[in-house]
């Protein structure tokens, strides 16, 4: 993977998160959440009232989204050149890439199926439809502990980055260690149906996602810096 190639994916990645991200609140208007403690009734209206804004914004957010891995595969690429300079093995770079894709399918494919489901037949039984949304929700406020894993290979790995000028930051492994606390409030929501801890609260939905906008924003910038660095190897790319 060449350099231009690397800022092309990324540019591509780029864009894709913002369409993803105007698609999923105006399109699908799923942003934000219904609230866990409406009735099955309720539910079922919300679901009835946009279902075809939900299935066009399904469609396409699925489709954009597939453009994420590569940002994936980019982050992985600069963390070679970096176990490479120190003379590590490729583990960390490793546990990023999976850790990518795995969180890629969890929580961009299959909630969103679940909420297909649901648009599909919006006529079916309200509890039904509960019951697939409230899967929906759940699984895309729990299963971070994927995006926790990425979050803990990159902060090791920068740290452990021991030249004078640092292919990543040092403070960029801070922030992976902000990451991996912001997401751990995701991880409560079967306690909590009202208030800030609900998949629809405060800390359960709101702070996670705000940290995985940040997130790929601020990889995005490190990323471009780390291309653009010469002074490591990148043979292994």
């Amino acid at each position: 993977m060449t350099m231009s190639n690397q800022k092309l994916w990324l540019l591509l990645g780029f864009i894709a998160l913002n369409i993803f991200g105007l698609t999923f609140w105006q399109v699908a208007q799923l942003l934000p959440p219904p609230s866990p403690s409406e009735t099955a009734q309720e539910i079922a209206a919300f679901y009835q009232v946009n279902k075809n804004g939900i299935r066009a914004g399904i469609s396409i957010c699925l489709f954009v989204s597939v453009f994420f891995y590569p940002i994936y595969v980019v982050i992985f690429a600069q963390m070679r050149r970096i176990e490479k300079a120190n003379g590590l093995p490729p583990v960390n770079s490793v546990i990023q890439l999976f850790s990518g894709v795995v969180a890629y399918i969890l929580a961009f494919v299959f909630p969103f199926i679940l909420w297909g489901v649901v648009s599909f037949r919006p006529d079916r039984m309200p509890d039904l439809m509960l019951l697939f949304s409230d899967m929906g929700w759940i699984m895309a406020s729990m299963l971070i502990f994927p995006f926790f894993l990425q979050a803990l290979a990159i902060t090791f790995l920068t740290f452990a980055d021991k030249k004078e000028n640092p292919l990543f930051p040092r403070w960029l492994g801070w922030f992976g260690i902000w990451v991996m606390l912001g997401n751990l409030p995701g991880t409560v929501v079967l306690f909590f149906k009202t208030g800030p801890f609900a998949y629809n609260g405060f800390f359960a939905f709101w702070i996670p996602f705000i940290v995985a906008c940040i997130f790929f924003l601020v990889m995005f910038w490190v990323l471009l810096k780390a291309i653009n660095n010469e002074s490591y190897d990148d043979s292994t790319i």
